[in-house]
């Protein structure tokens, strides 16, 4: 019997990005993009909604910052899997963003493999990945 494809939720405030992660992601085995937000406020929404194994966030975003919106979803979906992009290598951004809740980080310039294998990795119905933050 094979497992479900994990859904996954992308959020980005830029067009070209958000649309672009998200083909990325309908194309890979076994990942399922279920909804797309340009911020975070529209994440909190579609986290409850569509109750997706994974969402993607972006850390700055102009209407509620990605920290911020993981705060909210992860207070009511404690189990979600959330992971951050940035685009800025700042050195405190991925500690924010684990005290937010997030099981991972990455850089927007990550290449296509290392984005995979984490979404593989914080969407895991196992208790506890591994490596969470990267």
């Amino acid at each position: 019997m094979s497992r479900a494809p994990l859904r996954v939720i992308v959020v980005d405030d830029h067009d070209l990005f958000r649309a672009g992660l998200a083909a990325i992601l309908n194309t890979a085995d076994g990942i399922e993009v279920v909804g797309q937000a340009a911020g975070g406020r529209r994440a909190t929404i579609l986290a409850d909604e569509l109750a997706p194994d994974v969402v993607l966030m972006d850390i700055n975003m102009p209407d509620m910052n990605g920290i911020d919106a993981t705060r909210d979803i992860l207070r009511r979906h404690p189990d979600m899997a959330i992971a951050m992009l940035s685009m800025f290598a700042d050195a405190g951004a991925g500690a924010r963003a684990t005290a937010a809740g997030a099981r991972g980080f990455l850089l927007k310039g990550a290449p296509r493999e290392e984005i995979l294998q984490l979404v593989r990795s914080i969407g895991d119905r196992d208790p506890a990945p591994e490596n969470p933050v990267t």
